[in-house]
């Protein structure tokens, strides 16, 4: 396991898939870097934070779910579904295990 504290944005460095860091007082985990639309750089999925993902082998549009447990090691996430729609926050106690390399566009909520 790679713990850093860099910059999560640092252009300097690619950090590996799967690498670990603190972000916000929090542990997060590299998943992939893209660009799209108005948005580009370093993806984080951050643990115990709201975020919503697109999987890369299907269509459709983004999922929200809250991320429970990082697994660098078996390159994983484990998150709780909430829903297909932003206004989506209610758990729903649907626990899925999701592959990083599986991932396509993805945002964690960041602290203010």
């Amino acid at each position: 396991m790679t713990e850093t504290h860099l910059n999560p944005d640092d252009d300097e460095r690619q950090p590996a898939r799967g690498e670990l860091m603190i972000m916000d007082g929090k542990l997060a985990m590299y998943v992939n870097s893209l660009s799209y639309g108005a948005s580009s750089g370093s993806r984080w999925v951050i643990r115990g934070n709201r975020m919503r993902f697109t999987l890369a082998r299907k269509t459709g549009g983004y999922i929200y779910a809250i991320c429970h447990e990082l697994h660098p090691k078996d390159g994983t996430i484990t998150v709780e579904i909430l829903g297909t729609s932003e206004g989506d926050t209610t758990p729903t106690g649907d626990f899925q295990v999701i592959p990083v390399d599986e991932i396509g566009r993805c945002e964690s909520e960041r602290s203010k």
